[in-house]
């Protein structure tokens, strides 16, 4: 769309490509300091000036539609898709199928919020039949016994529902946070919500709540349901695997360094195994580490849970004689040092589960052969299958198919014996580091109900691949929609964290722990006792004041002991690392060989990659009240009493926690003189994650969800655990605060309003409305409005000055939001009001492609 973007959008657009987030208030974390004051009015459409006549339907009785402005002098400044587009990098879970009749394809478009469906006609061509608006981030997609397809938007928090036939939208359906997949059983579908571990029911026919499960495990997202309906089964993805931490105070010294030059080792934890005897006294609490778990579809109830399948689970798959396949990676966290995990830090498998009484649990390796010994491994790199992302199972039981993300390769195997039976490669791949560009990224698969075509959805081209399962070929390859709106550096720079291939063996990339660019939930040391002594430079050690005796640090020892994940959005790019080791993003080249066992990327290539990262952004949190105001109830534990907690003495003696954890991010960039429970420094680390680290207490007497906590090493699950005191403070109070912690991302961002013939000009819905419209002005959203009225598509974008929204069509009205609302009561029509992410909202609004021809005149 060309326009002079003088005009707040633009404006933001331009704050968010710099980096800039508006600062804090002392009662909300992140609300702007400025509205935007500038208008969509304002913009010069060149050849496409917005005129007044009424748009198509029944004429106002509320006055006449605000006029559009047009300044035709005013020089013209293109938005593009890097100032259009925010990166969350989303978990896709289940992101394409095929209906239960062969006929058409659903696949979720995740970046431009559509399901595009195609016709499938000739199985082997599949033909693009329509494109259908969502939610935001879509990342699974199922079809009903009744043919209607629910699309799981995981940042819209919702679930759409549609008519595959005419596209038309049946229902929106509100979840709870993070909605990743929907399954059907026993006349009910189960919506599984990630952050909040619990799974939704639904009545399928009325779409009506009926219950949850609340799921004793960390992210459930994947599920299947049993063939006779009576179960569905439930896939933890962040399951752990046994191992927990042992904290500072209780472990053993460690090793003597193998560096002669180097001072004996710090003291640090160590990562044991909760359940190994040998801590027991240590330990309290017990660690289950269930992976699936049965859930009865008539009662909600949890009826069995199987352990020991894997790590991080993708994805699990019904065989037809009623066991599970489950496809994971394995994480040897429990293996120490750095140089003894290189070129092997998990393992790739598939895990079969027995539903029967007897519930064994069998895993099969994906690389039974790999020496990991020699690397560089050429063998390996040929045969390699890394990060199994996605499983399906053919009808009579004999064959299952892998997909292999990071080795972009889908795997036939016995689904007996797990034995691999056929490698076929997706992708164009030449060998690294040129393949890495040409990587297709395998996500999801779907099989034809013929048994004859194999879809494999490709998450880092976004294209669906069609395979021949006669001749074992891919035979056809199709784009994901008609229109990508990812911008080139995210892309492609992306795809340097999934592949496999620059490994030396090609079995480890970078997103076997930072999952999609998230965590893995574990700690790792990853320590090297013949390591280097490293120094922070002084300039970022906390106290040191220019021109002042600088403070005495010591220096970093390469035996630094276990650390958790940390997640690869939100990055600030100053100091880097728990222990501000690194200058800045690059600096993690050298991992590619000292822990994945290849090469170091190119310049060209780090630079792709380091850009993909300054990409990447956390989503809202759920914790928050929708307008960035602090709660104030119950009074005592309260997120403002909270706030109060952090902002003084959070000891009778100490500093306040505001002192080094400053607003917005948590972090002050610094590298502190050994923080709360470190022995050793560290640097302070943001808080903008704090909310999804929950499931670990240290206390506990019975089970925990998660083996690792908070702060550095994962030491402390609970906030009373670290004794703090004052006047006033209360443990619980300052918990609700941090876990309310703004990621800078509104909360309302993502959220759907419903206008229906029956809710238009109710009090929820203008309610909702105004909310939606306030944050707009304050710039914490774009609003888009899309649906049908008066028999017609129809998109708008609202205007923030003008308190009215612009049609995506020429010669549109500009209408407000109560002209809207009785216009989709006059029409019979139906209108999604959508929160949208600032910078996106001319390209979900008004102009798709940003060619300058608006969606409704094309």
């Amino acid at each position: 769309m060309a326009a002079d973007f003088r005009g707040s959008v633009v404006t933001h657009w331009r704050a968010s490509a710099n980096g800039v987030r508006p600062g804090p208030t002392p009662t909300m974390l992140h609300r702007p300091l400025l509205p935007r004051a500038l208008a969509l009015s304002a913009f010069a459409l060149p050849a496409l000036a917005l005129a007044t006549p009424a748009l198509a339907g029944p004429a106002m009785a509320t006055g006449p539609a605000p006029q559009a402005q047009v300044d035709a002098g005013t020089p013209v400044e293109r938005p593009t898709r890097a100032t259009t587009f925010v990166n969350f990098e989303s978990t896709a879970v289940h992101p394409i199928r095929v209906s239960a009749d062969g006929r058409r394809l659903y696949a979720v478009h995740t970046a431009d919020a559509r399901l595009a469906v195609y016709d499938l006609s000739d199985p082997a061509r599949p033909t693009l039949e329509r494109e259908v608006r969502v939610g935001l981030e879509p990342v699974s997609v199922t079809e009903s016994a009744t043919g209607e397809v629910w699309v799981a938007n995981l940042l819209s928090d919702s679930v759409t529902v549609l008519d595959p036939i005419t596209g038309a939208h049946i229902d929106t359906i509100r979840t709870e946070d993070e909605p990743s997949d929907v399954a059907f059983a026993g006349g009910r579908a189960f919506v599984a919500c990630a952050t909040v571990d619990r799974v939704l029911a639904f009545d399928a026919g009325t779409r009506q709540p009926v219950g949850g499960v609340d799921v004793p495990a960390k992210d459930p997202r994947a599920m299947a349901a049993s063939a006779d309906g009576t179960r569905v089964f439930v896939l933890s993805r962040r399951s752990g695997n046994g191992t927990t931490i042992l904290p500072s105070a209780l472990a053993p010294p460690q090793p003597p360094p193998t560096n002669p030059a180097l001072p004996p080792a710090p003291s640090t934890g160590l990562i044991v195994r909760a359940d190994d005897p040998a801590f027991s006294s240590s330990i309290s609490y017990e660690l289950p580490d269930a992976d699936v778990f049965e859930v009865d579809a008539a009662t909600l109830a949890i009826v069995r849970s199987w352990s020991a399948v894997g790590t991080t689970n993708y994805d699990v798959a019904v065989h037809p004689d009623g066991s599970l396949v489950v496809a994971n990676t394995d994480a040897r966290n429990a293996v120490r040092f750095e140089p003894e995990l290189r070129g092997h830090v998990v393992d790739h498998r598939v895990t079969r589960v027995e539903t029967n009484a007897a519930g064994a649990v069998v895993p099969f390796d994906l690389n039974p052969g790999v020496d990991y010994g020699v690397l560089p491994n050429p063998d390996a790199l040929a045969t390699s299958l890394a990060e199994p992302t996605a499983i399906v199972v053919a009808p009579s039981g004999q064959r299952a198919w892998v997909a292999a993300q990071g080795s972009d390769r889908v795997a036939e195997i016995d689904a007996a014996t797990g034995t691999i039976t056929r490698l076929i490669e997706v992708g164009a791949r030449t060998g690294a580091p040129d393949g890495t560009l040409r990587m297709r990224g395998p996500r999801g698969l779907a099989l034809h109900p013929s048994g004859a075509w194999l879809y494999v959805f490709h998450r880092l081209s976004d294209t669906i691949g069609v395979i021949d399962l006669a001749s074992h070929r891919v035979v056809a390859e199709v784009a994901v929609g008609s229109h990508d709106p990812v911008p080139t550096h995210v892309r492609y720079g992306r795809k340097f964290l999934y592949d496999a291939r620059l490994s030396g063996n090609g079995t480890v990339s970078c997103a076997v722990c930072h999952v999609d660019g998230d965590v893995d939930g574990l700690a790792w040391d990853l320590g090297d006792p013949g390591g280097d002594i490293a120094t922070i430079p002084i300039e970022w050690q906390q106290g040191f004041t220019p021109g002042t005796t600088p403070p005495v640090f010591p220096d970093l020892h390469p035996m630094k002991g276990p650390l958790v994940t940390q997640p690869l959005r939100g990055l600030d790019h100053v100091r880097m690392h728990w222990r501000g080791d690194k200058d800045g993003f690059a600096d993690f080249n050298v991992v590619f060989d000292s822990l994945l066992g290849g090469q170091p990327l190119r310049p060209r290539d780090l630079d792709l990659f380091v850009r993909w990262s300054e990409s990447v952004v956390f989503g809202p949190n759920p914790n928050q009240e929708l307008d960035r105001s602090l709660s104030t109830t119950p009074p005592l534990t309260s997120q403002q009493r909270g706030f109060e907690a952090f902002s003084s003495s959070s000891t009778p003696n100490g500093p306040a926690c505001i002192e080094c954890h400053v607003m917005p991010t948590g972090s002050n960039g610094f590298v502190r003189n050994f923080p709360i429970g470190a022995t050793q420094p560290m640097r302070i680390g943001t808080l903008r994650d704090f909310y999804r680290k929950g499931g670990f207490d240290a206390d506990a007497t019975g089970p925990v969800k998660a083996g690792f906590g908070r702060f550095h090493s994962g030491e402390v699950g609970e906030l009373d655990e670290l004794g703090l005191g004052g006047p006033g403070f209360t443990s619980a109070a300052l918990t609700a605060f941090l876990e309310a912690w703004d990621t800078g991302m509104a909360p309302v961002v993502g959220r759907e309003v419903v206008v229906t013939p029956q809710s238009a000009g109710t009090v929820a819905v203008q309610q909702e409305r105004e909310l939606l419209e306030e944050r707009a002005v304050l710039g914490e959203v774009d609003l888009v409005a899309h649906g049908r009225l008066a028999g017609a598509d129809v998109s708008y974008l609202f205007d923030p000055a003008a308190a009215a929204y612009v049609p995506a069509r020429r010669g549109g009205a500009m209408r407000t939001g109560a002209e809207l609302e009785l216009l989709v009561a006059q029409s019979q029509g139906r209108l999604v009001l959508l929160a949208a992410p600032p910078s996106t909202g001319v390209r979900l609004g008004l102009d798709r492609d940003l060619d300058g021809l608006l969606d409704g005149d094309e």
